[in-house]
């Protein structure tokens, strides 16, 4: 680590004169030749606000000393950039980063800050120093003298400011993060030439102005093509963001692409790409951009990609499973044909945009209402037929792919949470829009590999092989399907409770779009994993390749990816609310047009809720025709994206002399979670405190969730402690860096269970159980400590909740989202108290050796399970000796009859005179005897065969149950073995023989045990 200096900085500004004493460290990066930039941190720590000398001119002046005669000055250029971002600085009491260039050469992005760092949460703003295409020089000196940390502040790129103090853990923790983020070939090395592109749209569509400025930063000048509704505001030279307009019919009939090229050749400057990202321009586009030899995988590929019969018939080429009709006659004579109709089925028009007109059917009746409302809306679209294909009961996904001359430079599987019509067991009227989505996905690795080389093979299969496409598709035969259970408020991912019957998970490919996904869609995947697939797609219509495959490079460590959660929320709204806010616009075009952002509702929740709305990390507002959706012709559609992000928590106390934590929940792919409120904003301050932890109840063997609720009125003490970076493995997995919120209680905490489970709360397995052994302890002890990502509160709001506390302030919330009768889906939750951990048995408690050492063991006592394998072969050993008799006994009837029949006399032999037919008779009725006997025998060994053979039946199933169990096994192995390791260096430590022999014979005992399946 770099040795840390202190510097003297004067701000000579029009409206202020700052001196400010600063401490400073210069980081180089060697080893990573992907991270073209070294950081040069900077930490204001003392302020004057005394006079400057005269002899300061205006501007940014450093020395290594006091003196201000000895002061250099910044360059011009950026002084008053950097004097910004130091003002801004101390008012939040941290520090900056300056990106100093390692490499010289030309900035590929003017602000490649803003969509890869800027979402860090670690950063509280950034700024870019660069301009398009800028020529950019690293510095030649090693940066250890005042004189090299003027030249690297003259040749920063851009800084990013962050509220942490300046010290060796934060500055680990940053040069991780920018390491991750930065990391990808942003500066060329070669002068990169000026383009322009031209965008055609159907009117003025504000969230485009996003990729407007994308391109902007690029150095690409846009065009935009366009005709309708457009204030004079808009455009040019009004509109900064636009190169030029071009007014030109928009109507997509058979002539527009000649349009389109008639208006390209008329434009004063040349233009070297066209981007048209809708389904009925991609066409006319890719023609016109092959007439005018710009570059198009061609209008072939597309034809097939924007109309949802022909992909259909690609993909299932006979055409076993769809069908198309354009009206409900046509559809009534398919239904009355031989050709049987299997449900359940999907009904979409054949050139649908997003879910418009998408509806679900289970029976006939369903089927006509669906095919009436989807032909509603391919009224409005250039092929007036409607698909019906089958309905798939999986996880849907989305898998957006970045292709180059065939070669995949990125893939990512978005989950598509199910929508109402998934969810309804009625579907009619119900839509497909989609509700939620979240990055990354929870499927697995080869569920997720198999949706991606499907994808990618019926993209190429289709006649692409460069571009970015967003597909949807669902996955067959998982292994995860989504619960939604009384005890959750939205279904989530969770294993199949039968395991699949093969191997093979099928994929059905819903559609393929050949285009970027939306603006809301591409958020998330610009928050996760640094990939702006507008920017790909700009990049894709000029041609500039070397830049396109520079930005489709992710984040670093995809391990730490930060989870994202779009949602989407629709309301409807009347016409006369939404005309005042487009004043310009006649009411036909007002369909998808995205409403200015000082109108989101998300505005006015961060006055009343800004707890929630700082989740918030994007939010775009939408209108949509009512009909488009399944509604009411006139009304309309209020669509409202956000996304949120959460951190996990782990929980620690003291219990009988020793440290408890709980970090697993149960199923253990879901994190604990932790929850806290605050409201400072009226005279008195309310708070709530919860954490959530999932767990699986016995009666209710689905996924549940227990709530802990800490009551403000409780809270005798808040302390905390931030910067934590030496985490024990546990949390490590967990955090980079942690806080530690110290709370003690004058009462134990309320542990509340969904008001459906039954008392005493038992759990459906010993995960599940160890998880409640812990809670019983939590709901027994007044102090505890509870770790969360470090940077989720900031130290104002620490620092405020503390003062509080001291002066007993705190107070709860109230109000229905606080009623614990709404938990859990509106179903209730009730406060329980749980049962004690069992109790070791007699034997144990009895022995006489000496007591044990401390015991850590934080699971309940594992129950002995039947010996299957020996109990098994017992029965096996018996049921061979009784066939074995079985079959001896009717050998020797067998053979007895055989021998009566050799001594009947034969039809031709005359019957000696001496034979007593009497005695004959009386042979006959004692072999029938004999002979009922042995049935009686042999129906009484079947009968006896048939109960060991379900006896078989139940010990096999007994037998698959503990195999099914062998995850929970070894989870419990390796919880024991950590328990046993500390309860090792406890008897090390204490130097006692006996207990040292004692737990190692303990651990040989267990894990023999559980080898052997007990």
């Amino acid at each position: 680590m770099a040795e840390q200096k202190r510097l003297h900085i004067w701000l000579n500004l029009p409206d202020n004169q700052v001196s400010l004493e600063c401490e400073w460290r210069y980081v180089q990066q060697n080893g990573n030749e992907a991270q073209q930039f070294h950081n040069l941190y900077l930490a204001p720590k003392i302020r004057n606000s005394e006079p400057l000398e005269t002899s300061l001119g205006p501007g940014v002046w450093i020395s290594n000393n006091d003196s201000q005669s000895n002061a250099s000055q910044l360059r011009k250029s950026q002084d008053s950039a950097i004097a910004a971002l130091l003002q801004e600085c101390i008012a939040q009491e941290g520090l900056c980063a300056f990106q100093v260039p390692r490499v010289s050469g030309f900035a590929g992005h003017a602000d490649p800050w803003a969509f890869r760092v800027a979402d860090c949460a670690l950063v509280s703003s950034t700024k870019s120093f660069l301009s398009p295409l800028q020529e950019i020089t690293a510095p030649s000196d090693s940066t250890n003298n005042i004189d090299g940390v003027i030249k690297a502040l003259d040749a920063s790129m851009g800084a990013i400011l962050s509220p942490l103090e300046l010290c060796n853990e934060t500055i680990d923790k940053l040069e991780f993060e920018l390491t991750r983020r930065l990391s990808f070939p942003f500066i060329s090395p070669e002068p990169i030439r000026k383009r322009r592109i031209c965008f055609l749209i159907w009117s003025r569509i504000a969230a485009k102005r996003a990729a407007w400025a994308n391109a902007k930063a690029l150095g690409i000048e846009v065009v935009v093509m366009s005709s309708g509704a457009w204030s004079e505001d808009d455009k040019p030279p009004h509109e900064y963001l636009m190169d030029g307009y071009i007014d030109m019919d928009m109507t997509t009939d058979d002539v527009f692409w000649k349009r389109i090229v008639d208006a390209v050749k008329a434009y004063p400057d040349p233009i070297d790409g066209l981007i048209g990202p809708w389904d009925m321009f991609m066409v006319p586009t890719a023609k016109a951009a092959r007439e005018l030899g710009l570059y198009t995988p061609g209008p072939e590929a597309y034809s097939i990609s924007t109309n949802k019969y022909r992909t259909r018939q690609m993909l299932d080429p006979e055409e076993k499973d769809f069908f198309t009709v354009q009206s409900i006659k046509e559809l009534d004579s398919r239904l009355q044909s031989p050709k049987s109709v299997n449900f359940p089925v999907v009904c979409k028009p054949v050139a649908g945009l997003s879910s418009w007109g998408v509806y679900r059917a289970n029976n006939t009746q369903q089927l006509r209402d669906a095919v009436e409302k989807s032909l509603i809306v391919s009224q409005e679209l250039p092929d007036l037929r409607v698909v019906v294909e089958p309905y798939i009961d999986g996880p849907e996904v989305d898998c957006n792919i970045v292709l180059f001359r065939g070669r995949v430079l990125y893939t990512e599987i978005v989950d598509d949470f199910p929508c109402s019509a998934d969810l309804a067991e009625d579907p009619t009227g119900k839509l497909f829009t989609e509700s939620q989505a979240a990055v990354p996905s929870r499927l697995p690795e080869n569920e997720q590999q198999a949706i991606t080389d499907e994808v990618v093979s019926a993209v190429r299969k289709m006649g692409f092989d460069t571009g970015v496409f967003h597909c949807e598709a669902r996955i067959c035969n998982s292994s995860m399907k989504y619960t939604f259970t009384r005890g959750a408020s939205i279904p989530d991912l969770e294993p199949t409770e039968k395991p699949r019957s093969s191997g093979e998970t099928p994929v059905y490919l819903h559609e393929v779009n050949a285009r970027m996904p939306g603006p809301m869609s591409s958020a998330s995947s610009v928050i996760s994993r640094g990939i702006d697939f507008w920017m790909l797609g700009v990049l894709c219509a000029v041609g500039e390749w070397s830049r396109y495959e520079a930005f489709s490079v992710p984040f670093l460590h995809p391990e730490v990816t930060d989870h994202t959660w779009l949602i989407n929320c629709i309301v409807p709204v009347s016409l006369e609310r939404i005309k005042p806010l487009f004043p310009d616009h006649p009411s036909d075009q007002l369909g998808h047009q995205a409403v200015d952002s000082s109108h989101s509702p998300i505005l006015e929740l961060a006055k009343t809720h800004p707890h929630l709305t700082k989740h918030v990390a994007r939010h775009h507002v939408y209108i949509e025709p009512a009909t488009r959706l399944g509604g009411k012709e006139g009304d309309w559609l209020w669509t409202m994206l956000s996304w949120q992000s959460a951190t996990p928590a782990v929980v620690e106390w003291e219990w009988e002399g020793a440290t408890r934590s709980l970090a697993t929940p149960d199923p253990d792919n879901v994190p604990i979670r932790f929850t806290i409120h605050i409201d400072s904003t009226h005279d008195k301050h309310r708070a709530h405190f919860e954490i959530v932890i999932p767990v699986k109840f016995k009666d209710k063997p689905s996924s549940a969730a227990v709530f802990l609720r800490i009551s403000p009125l409780f809270i005798t003490s808040f302390r905390f402690s931030t910067n934590i970076d030496d985490l024990d493995s546990l949390k490590k997995q967990r955090f980079s860096s942690a806080a530690c919120l110290e709370f003690e209680l004058s009462n134990s905490i309320a542990v509340l269970v969904p008001s459906y489970v039954k008392e005493p709360v038992s759990a459906a397995r010993s995960r599940s159980g160890r998880v409640l052994d812990s809670l019983y302890e939590l709901s027994h002890v007044t102090s505890l400590r509870i770790y969360i990502q470090d940077t989720l509160l900031s130290l104002d709001q620490l620092n405020s909740i503390s003062d509080t506390v001291t002066k007993a302030q705190l107070e709860p919330f109230s109000g229905p989202e606080y009623d614990i009768s709404r938990m859990f889906s509106g179903s209730g939750a009730k406060a329980t108290k749980l049962l004690p951990p069992k109790p070791p048995s007699y034997e144990k408690a009895t022995s006489s050796q000496p007591p044990s050492a401390p015991s850590y063991q934080r699971k309940r006592p594992r129950q002995d399970s039947p010996q299957a394998p020996d109990s098994i072969s017992q029965v096996w050993d018996k049921l061979q000796k009784l066939e074995s008799l079985f079959h001896s006994k009717v050998g020797e009837l067998t053979a007895e009859n055989a021998k009566l029949r050799d001594q009947r006399p034969k039809p031709d032999e005359p019957q000696a005179e001496t034979t007593q037919p009497t005695d004959q008779s009386q042979v006959v009725i004692e072999l029938r005897a004999e002979n009922a006997q042995l049935r009686e025998e042999v129906e009484r060994l079947k009968k006896r065969q048939e109960d060991l053979e379900a006896e078989v039946a139940s010990l096999q199933t007994a037998q698959r149950s503990e195999k099914d169990t062998e995850e929970v096994a070894i989870i419990e192995i390796r919880d024991d073995i950590e328990s046993l390791e500390r309860r090792l260096s406890w008897v090390e430590n204490g130097k006692d023989e006996y207990f040292m022999k004692q737990i190692k014979q303990e651990i040989f005992d267990e894990l023999a045990t559980r080898v052997l399946g007990g």
